[in-house]
């Protein structure tokens, strides 16, 4: 997978990349940062995720899409690469970020109700992407519904 890393200001013009596949735009405050993403969007994609991965490039990640709003739980089970994970609402809102998920550990880590997106990211990295409670994600894949649309 390739690796993409941008940061850009308020007024930059970040939708042109965000807005493409395989994109996705993180907002907290004034700073954007764009990282390229894997699309987990069947549910053979979502239940194979980043099991037996052995690394993940820098500033990339993996974006599940579920069909609706759901109670979202993950777990390590298969998962090598520690990661962080962001779990997001119907409108790319983050509701709550797991940080440092450990490999293979078989404990539930549930996102909350009404998630449709989730995000992993290698663990030690969401903060320095903006990947934070509170922050607002933008994909080309999202509906009009979201707070940020492309």
């Amino acid at each position: 997978m390739l690796c993409a890393f941008l940061v850009f200001s308020a007024s930059s013009n970040a939708a042109a990349e965000s807005c493409k596949e395989g994109f996705l735009e993180i907002k907290y405050g004034s700073s954007t940062v764009i990282i390229n993403v894997e699309i987990a969007d069947t549910p053979k994609k979502r239940h194979l995720g980043l099991m037996h991965r052995e690394k993940l490039a820098l500033e990339s990640g993996m974006l599940f899409i579920y069909d609706k709003p759901s109670n979202a739980k993950f777990w390590m089970k298969n998962t090598v690469i520690p990661l962080d994970i962001a779990f997001a609402d119907a409108q790319g809102l983050v509701k709550f970020v797991k940080y440092l998920a450990l490999p293979n550990d078989l404990s539930i880590i549930e996102g909350g109700d009404n998630i449709k997106y989730v995000v992993e990211v290698e663990a030690g990295t969401a903060k320095g992407l903006n990947l934070s409670k509170g922050a607002i994600l933008r994909s080309n894949r999202f509906g009009s519904d979201v707070l940020w649309p492309c």
